[in-house]
């Protein structure tokens, strides 16, 4: 029972600090959407948006950008990914938006 924890915990621990990813793996990307009176829309094209970053996507570094005596299997960087973006509304599309909620409400 002893070695077959030994062996577990080992796997274990291997899996968790060298994690194999598809090499076609790419984040999901979300754009700029607004709810307004009980639609989901795609964002007016004049409307700014701000950037959404998840963490983290795993990299690849190079022997020189790591700590000496670290292996092939261990030259991962994580860093934040961008993952879509979300609309920075004008104070007119905010009260729009307000109005929109505030009649689906209807008082509760």
């Amino acid at each position: 029972a002893a070695a077959l924890y030994q062996h577990n915990a080992a796997y274990a621990s291997e899996a968790v600090t060298s994690p194999t990813l598809p090499s076609a793996a790419a984040p999901p990307f979300v754009g700029g959407k607004v709810f307004i009176n009980g639609a989901v829309q795609d964002a007016p094209s004049d409307m700014k948006f701000a950037d959404v970053y998840g963490c983290c996507a795993s990299a690849v570094l190079s022997a020189d950008q790591c700590l000496d005596g670290t292996d092939e299997d261990h030259r991962r960087l994580l860093t934040p990914t961008k993952i879509g973006t979300v609309p920075q509304m004008s104070t007119e599309q905010t009260l729009q938006a307000l109005q929109s909620a505030v009649a689906a409400w209807g008082g509760g």
